[in-house]
């Protein structure tokens, strides 16, 4: 949803780079691993569900017997009645559309700072992940 476009749109711009995009909710070393960079929503934990309407803003810990780290299942989940589901609107919107899932608290939902881009601390970053970093950057301007 939002790595993907400023890849191929990187890629593009530095046809010699080579990308791999591996994805896993769980915490990872990346050093370890050998992942020179990562993407995270927020604090890397649970997600705490925010919430915010005529400036008050909260933060919610949900808890429940059934937690899933992709919008897909959580859409299945929410149409199967196992709950409501927290979900990015565009990821949903079809199913909205087709009123086989609703919105609730509406007029709560916020505006969310986004994705983090994060890398080990290293005195000299590849070449290309500098490249992309500085392309990252000047896209959000």
């Amino acid at each position: 949803m939002v790595l993907l476009p400023l890849v191929t749109r990187f890629l593009a711009a530095h046809p010699a780079v080579n990308v791999e995009i591996v994805v896993n909710d769980a915490l990872v070393d990346m050093v370890s691993e050998n992942f020179d960079a990562g993407v995270r929503f927020g604090s890397g934990r649970l997600y705490d569900w925010e919430f915010e309407k005529g400036g008050v803003e909260l933060k919610i810990a949900v808890t429940g017997p059934l937690i899933l780290g992709d919008t897909g299942l959580m859409a299945q989940a929410a149409l199967q009645g196992a709950g409501i589901a927290f979900a990015f609107e565009s990821q949903v919107a079809d199913l909205v559309a087709a009123r086989r899932l609703v919105r609730v608290l509406e007029d709560w939902c916020p505006y969310y700072s986004g994705f983090y881009l994060y890398y080990p601390g290293r005195r000299q970053v590849p070449a290309a992940l500098r490249a992309f970093i500085d392309f990252v950057k000047q896209e959000a301007t």
